[in-house]
């Protein structure tokens, strides 16, 4: 049930920026979710209507986009997909000493005004 947690604060982030912005209302909003966040995009679909009911965004769409995983390697820099079936190590050099650089966020990408 974060789903509900991550769509109010993503509705309150795109209705502060349409303010800011003069925009009378909103034509859609797109949010990135991250592979590893265990959101899901579904549950954010569901929720939005219910969110933003009354609201410069009422009218709006929703877009999620789904943000695989991704990993670089300290040791010899190659960007990756870390995943059980390569022990998480890196397919290049066999290294354990990575940092994932995507995947772990839910952001709010973009607003489109009408």
């Amino acid at each position: 049930m974060h789903e509900l947690s991550y769509m109010t604060g993503l509705a309150e982030l795109a209705i502060s920026a349409a303010r800011e912005n003069g925009a009378q209302s909103v034509k859609k909003i797109t949010v990135d979710v991250g592979e590893l966040t265990g959101v899901l995009p579904e549950y954010l679909h569901y929720y939005f209507p219910q969110v933003v009911k009354g609201t410069v965004l009422e009218n709006a769409s929703l877009s999620v986009n789904e943000v695989p995983i991704e990993a670089i390697c300290n040791d010899c820099g190659n960007i990756y997909k870390p995943s059980r079936e390569n022990d998480y190590r890196c397919p290049k050099c066999g290294s354990l000493n990575s940092k994932i650089t995507k995947g772990r966020d839910v952001e709010l990408a973009s607003i489109e005004v009408d």
